[in-house]
């Protein structure tokens, strides 16, 4: 699905994403501007245990995706059904989505949940979501393991940037002004071997108290089960509540090697996130963005930035 432009779908059945892909692998959704939804932009999906059970649950849910069913009355575990799970191996990148959630509640810009592994979202271009009811930027959701989620751009979103649930790799990220009620989400326990690492967090608009970098709670989530290292992090209104944030993560054997420091976009005002030469964040092995959103189409070579 590549250069497509979606907007004001939805007007009859709310709850439908820009783009769906259910039990389906190996697609490339790339290159799309996404705007005016009532609900999400890009959904992936497989199922979940309910899936699978061979009579219906005491709320309703029974999808029988597998028949006959094979694991009896109740899946012990997601692992027992993953490998009939063939929403794997896909690309989300390089779309630009912004302006939706317009109508409905606890919806992402860009969702995933209860899929195969292997899936990437990278390179997307993010912003501008002020809706009371969104919930994330982008959000690994209920059973979704082995995502890497890699070099997006979250900007201006009424939620958080990134939710993560399960073990998935939350890396190389920019997210400024999504700090509601965090930045980084850790909704689901546990999240061991998860990683959230060298990403650049900034607020640029002061809050009292300041909203935190990071955010568990909600069905047992703890920001220290995943790895989180090696995080850059910003507050422009006052540096002082970033520095004294990054101290007690550091105090609870959090973020060790990240640090609490200007990084220095060329031009954040522009959305232009390319890192200077003399960042600071350059220290921690956060590579400066070459180019997030989408690209131009005919293979000639991207500008550098969103080019908007």
């Amino acid at each position: 699905i590549r250069r497509c432009r979606i907007r004001d779908t939805g007007r009859l059945w709310w709850q439908a994403s820009g783009i769906i892909v259910v039990q389906s692998g190996y697609n490339a959704i790339a290159d799309n501007h996404l705007s005016s939804l009532p609900y999400g932009a890009v959904t992936l999906v497989s199922g979940r245990e309910a899936a699978f059970h061979e009579t219906p649950l005491e709320d309703g849910r029974n999808g029988n995706v597998v028949s006959p069913n094979s694991f009896g009355e109740s899946p012990r575990d997601f692992m027992f059904v993953v490998g009939h799970l063939a929403c794997r191996n896909n690309v989300v990148e390089h779309n630009e989505i912004r302006d939706v959630m317009q109508r409905l509640g606890d919806g992402n810009a860009i969702y995933i949940s209860g899929t195969g592994w292997g899936n990437v979202i990278r390179g997307n271009y993010v912003h501008d979501i002020p809706a009371a009811g969104v919930h994330s930027g982008i959000r690994t959701d209920d059973r979704q393991w082995y995502t890497l989620v890699e070099r997006n751009v979250i900007c201006r979103v009424n939620g958080g940037g990134l939710t993560l649930k399960d073990v998935n790799d939350l890396v190389d990220n920019v997210i400024v002004d999504c700090e509601s009620p965090a930045a980084v989400l850790i909704r689901r326990s546990p999240a061991w071997g998860a990683n959230i690492k060298r990403n650049v967090i900034v607020a640029h608009r002061a809050a009292e108290p300041p909203a935190p970098f990071f955010g568990g709670g909600g069905f047992g989530g703890r920001i220290e089960e995943p790895n989180i290292d090696e995080n850059l992090l910003w507050s422009a209104p006052d540096g002082e509540s970033a520095r004294a944030c990054q101290e007690e993560l550091k105090r609870r054997g959090l973020n060790l090697n990240g640090i609490a420091a200007d990084p220095g976009f060329l031009d954040a005002g522009a959305d232009d996130y390319r890192l200077t030469a003399d960042s600071p964040a350059r220290a921690l092995g956060i590579r400066s963005l070459d180019r997030w959103g989408v690209r131009p189409a005919g293979g000639t070579p991207p500008r550098d930035g969103p080019g908007r």
